[in-house]
């Protein structure tokens, strides 16, 4: 990393490509890269419409990262989220790995995240096989921060200059109600406002 690289979302360019430009709005849109800085990113057929954004409320992540990739989801959520002293909020985000730990069921709650490779990795209906980037930092070292290995195993020590798969996440308004749909990609859940509001 050449200086021009921090795991800080909230200072990120990632973060403004998440909630200002390219997903925030379906466009195409320069991304850094770690190698000339000009990457293109496609956005306009997987970003946010104006009809989603109705839907969406701003969220709270937690800036004070980890050092230690060792531990089982609920540790990783009390060392992330109740020990952090920095906060922030924004409309999209990605995962931590607590997430992505409690993705794979009750069976696999006290399963260490550096041991996600077998069947918790199986059974986690967020793995898609990819390297993916976390947004904990690593709580050291400015350098570096947590991702997904494309074996399932959450890593704590990855350089962020490399380009890795995102997965935007949002937070729906708890207002919202079911309306139709199985759930799938052929039928998508609908949601709508309760008729009141």
């Amino acid at each position: 990393a050449n200086g021009k690289y921090s795991n800080n979302f909230k200072d990120s360019e990632l973060i403004k490509i998440l909630n200002e430009n390219g997903y925030w709005n379906r466009t195409t849109v320069d991304c850094p890269n770690n190698t000339n800085r000009k990457a293109t990113c496609d956005f306009t057929p997987t970003g946010l419409t104006e009809e989603a954004k109705k839907y969406l409320v701003k969220t709270i992540y937690y800036e004070g990262g980890w050092h230690d990739n060792n531990l089982s989801p609920s540790t990783m959520y009390s060392k992330v989220h109740l020990t952090s002293q920095s906060k922030n909020s924004a409309y999209v985000t990605l995962m931590d790995p607590s997430d992505y730990g409690y993705a794979a069921g009750p069976s696999y709650t006290n399963v260490y995240l550096d041991s996600f490779d077998k069947s918790a990795r199986n059974s986690n209906w967020l793995y898609n096989g990819s390297e993916e980037w976390l947004i904990t930092p690593h709580a050291t070292d400015y350098k570096k921060a947590f991702h997904i290995a494309s074996s399932g195993v959450v890593l704590n020590n990855t350089n962020v200059n490399i380009p890795y798969e995102i997965r935007p996440v949002v937070y729906l308004n708890e207002t919202l109600l079911y309306d139709q749909g199985t759930g799938t990609r052929t039928d998508p859940y609908i949601l709508k406002f309760p008729e009141n509001s």
